[in-house]
C-alpha cells in the first residue's frame, strides 16, 4: 500500500508542477502578443476624401499582389482503416 500511496503523491506533484509550468508559460507569452501600437494620423479625413475624386479612382493602378499556388478544391478524406 505504501508504494501505491507514494506513486499517487509523485504523480500528483508532477501534475501540479506541469500545470504551474504551463500557466507560467502562457502568461509569459500573452504580454508580447497583446501589445497595441498606436500612432497618430497626420492627414485629416476630409483632405483624403477631397484627394480621391472619381477621376483619380478611375485612373488608379492596382498594386502588385504576391503570387500564390492555386488550392485544390474538394475535401480530402483520410484513408479508412482495414480490419
Amino acid at each position: 500500500m505504501s508504494r501505491l500511496r507514494r506513486f499517487i503523491q509523485v504523480s500528483l506533484i508532477g501534475t501540479v508542477f506541469l500545470c504551474f509550468l504551463a500557466a507560467w508559460r502562457r502568461s509569459a507569452k500573452s504580454g508580447a502578443a497583446g501589445t497595441i501600437i498606436k500612432h497618430p494620423v497626420a492627414t485629416p479625413a476630409n483632405d483624403v476624401l477631397q484627394y480621391w475624386t472619381a477621376d483619380k479612382m478611375r485612373h488608379a493602378q492596382a498594386t502588385n499582389l504576391p503570387k500564390t499556388d492555386a488550392l485544390e478544391r474538394g475535401k480530402q478524406h483520410p484513408p479508412t482503416p482495414r480490419p
